[in-house]
């Protein structure tokens, strides 16, 4: 599944556990969501843009 992002930054290669990234979003309660992110290591914030929700999630291993 994918969806339009609009992206700033340096890019990299993150996996996520879909489930639980689908939990993220889907308790975000309008149409966009931010998500914020350091490097594939550490966990990524998701973040309702009007300011009532903060989702974090942990990364997976991508294979290779």
């Amino acid at each position: 599944e994918s969806l339009p992002v609009a992206y700033a930054g340096e890019e990299f290669l993150i996996g996520f556990n879909a489930e639980f990234l689908r939990d993220g979003v889907d308790s975000i309660r309008g149409d966009d969501v931010l998500v914020k992110l350091i490097n594939p290591l550490r966990p990524a914030i998701l973040v309702d843009p009007a300011g009532d929700f903060t989702y974090l999630i942990m990364p997976i291993r991508l294979a290779g």
